[in-house]
C-alpha cells in the first residue's frame, strides 16, 4: 500500500526525503490562492517530483453550503480544475464543520441536501478523472455522517460511480467503530487516514503504536481495499524526526494490499 502525508509544496521536499509515496494537500489552500501563486506551488511540485494524488480541507473554514449549492458548485469548479492540474486523483470532503445540521435545521434534509452538493461536486470532478471521498468525522466535530456505514449511505444516496467513502482511523476508532464496517464498505472504501486513536491524535511513531498499526492493515487486506493512506494527525515538535520514525511504524501497511485501482 502507498503511503502519503497530508501537506503542502513546503513539505514536499523532506516528505520525498523520508521515502513517502504522495502528497494529500490542502484543497481549499489551492483553491483561493492568486493564479501567480498556483503558479509557482504547480512548479514547485513538479520541481520536487512528489505526486500530489489527494486533497483534504475540501470547505474554507465558515463556508456556507446548506441553501448555497450555486456557489459552493462554483467554488468546486475552481478547485477541482487546479487539483487536476496537480494530478489529484482523490479529492476527500470531510468539513464537519460546515456539513454540521445546526439547532432548528432537519436532519435527513441535510443530509439528503448535502449528498446533493457531493453528486454536483462528482459531476465535476468526473471530468477530469477525479474520485469523491466523502470523510466519516467523530462525532466531537459533527453530528452528520460520523460512521463509515454513514459515508457508504451518503456515496449511494448521491447515484454516482465516482464518489465513495474512507476510514480515518482516529475519528473511527474515537467513535468506537466496529472492523466489520470496514470490511462490509467494500469498493466504496477508495481512502484512508492514520493518526493514533488517542486523544493526542499524533502520528504513530513508537513501539507501542505498532500492534493497533498491524490490526488496522489487517482489517484494510480483509477489506481487500485497492486505496491508500496518508498520515494526518500531529506531527510533534520534530517533523522530520516524526516522519522517518512513523515510516517503520506504519511497515505493516506499506506490506499490505494493492494500490491505485481508485
Amino acid at each position: 500500500m502507498k503511503i502519503g502525508v497530508c501537506g503542502g509544496a513546503h513539505d514536499a521536499a523532506v516528505i520525498k526525503k523520508y521515502g513517502y509515496d504522495f502528497i494529500e494537500e490542502n484543497f481549499s489552500s489551492i483553491a483561493k490562492m492568486s493564479d501567480a501563486q498556483f503558479e509557482t506551488t504547480l512548479a514547485a511540485y513538479g520541481d520536487i517530483g512528489l505526486p500530489v494524488y489527494s486533497t483534504n480541507g475540501f470547505f474554507p473554514s465558515g463556508f456556507v453550503i446548506y441553501g448555497a449549492a450555486a456557489a459552493a458548485l462554483e467554488y468546486a469548479k475552481r478547485g477541482l480544475y487546479r487539483a487536476a492540474r496537480l494530478g489529484v486523483k482523490v479529492v476527500v470532503i470531510g468539513s464537519g464543520g460546515q456539513r454540521r445540521v445546526l439547532d432548528g435545521m432537519d436532519k435527513n434534509e441535510c443530509e439528503a441536501e448535502f449528498a446533493r452538493l457531493v453528486g454536483g461536486i462528482a459531476d465535476e470532478a468526473a471530468k477530469y478523472g477525479i474520485s469523491v471521498s466523502v470523510e466519516p468525522l467523530k462525532y466531537a466535530e459533527t453530528n452528520l455522517i460520523n460512521t463509515v456505514s454513514d459515508g457508504v449511505r451518503i456515496a449511494e444516496m448521491t447515484g454516482r460511480a465516482n464518489v465513495g467513502t474512507m476510514v480515518d482511523f482516529h475519528h473511527f476508532s474515537q467513535n468506537g467503530e466496529d472492523g466489520d464496517e470496514i470490511i462490509g464498505a467494500g469498493r466504496a472504501l477508495i481512502h484512508a487516514h492514520i493518526a493514533r486513536p488517542n486523544d493526542d491524535r499524533l502520528i504513530p511513531t513508537g513501539d507501542e503504536d505498532v500492534p493497533v498499526v498491524e490490526k488496522w492493515a489487517k482489517l484494510l487486506g480483509a477489506a481487500r481495499y485497492k486505496g491508500r493512506i496518508s498520515l494526518e494527525g500531529f506531527f510533534g515538535d520534530d517533523y522530520e524526526h516524526t516522519l522517518a520514525a512513523a515510516k517503520k511504524i506504519l511497515a505493516p501497511l506499506a506490506a499490505e494490499g494493492e494500490n491505485d485501482e481508485v
